[in-house]
């Protein structure tokens, strides 16, 4: 029975593989667990009591791994918001300064003054269009950055969902443990109390022989 359910179990993952995809990781965990599920219950309580102490002992060191991932990932995702808000206050200096430039052109002024320096109509048009060239540039970076920070942000939430999940997961599994030992306990005191069982018809045919013995003396 338990070949064959392995056997079952083995096509449907093939099949899953086949049919799904990139998607058959989850098709397989179902079958698998489905599988488990049908497989464990031809054990003993003290297989299962065992298997899931060993589950739990799993899970311990890949929820550190994870969560130390997660930390990382939590200072990389922080450096990365300080980027992108270093480029979002630099955008908006520099757009008064092309406001300031554009303003100065509509004065219809030859020459302009700025930092003590003289600049004609001429270098001050073509400071203005490298300057908006650039600024258009450093907007694109900053949707760039933003689109990655929000990606990130998003399997960030993911990775810390799957901590709790496994961390669900590990409880249950304790009190899995807890319930299976404690049945193993009722069954070893059941198995005890029966070590206590004796034939007492002997007890009770020499408890009539000395009664007899009695009655005969009085």
């Amino acid at each position: 029975m338990i070949k064959k359910t392995l056997v079952v179990g083995g096509a449907l993952v093939l099949l899953s593989m086949l049919f799904f995809g990139s998607q058959a990781f989850s098709v397989v965990s179902t079958v698998v667990c489905n599988v488990q599920e049908r497989v464990e219950d031809n054990f003993s309580p003290e297989f299962k009591l065992d298997h899931a102490r060993r589950q739990i002992a799993k899970l311990g060191p890949e929820i550190n791994r994870h969560k130390r991932k997660v930390a990382k990932e939590e200072v990389a995702i922080e450096n990365l918001q300080e980027q992108v808000s270093k480029i979002e206050a630099q955008l908006a200096k520099d757009e008064d300064d092309i406001l300031r430039l554009k303003t100065d052109l509509d004065s219809g002024d030859k020459e302009f003054v700025y930092t003590n320096t003289t600049y004609n109509r001429g270098e001050v048009q073509e400071e203005l269009k490298n300057r908006f060239d650039e600024f258009q540039m450093d907007e694109e970076t900053l949707k760039s950055l933003q689109a990655v920070l929000t990606a990130r942000n998003q399997g960030l939430e993911a990775a810390r969902a799957k901590i709790k999940a496994m961390e669900n997961a590990k409880r249950q599994l304790a009190v899995k443990v807890d319930m299976l030992d404690a049945r193993l306990k009722q069954i070893e005191v059941a198995k005890a109390s029966t070590q206590f069982e004796f034939d007492d018809s002997r007890l009770r045919s020499e408890e009539r022989r000395v009664g007899k013995e009695c009655r005969s003396r009085w």
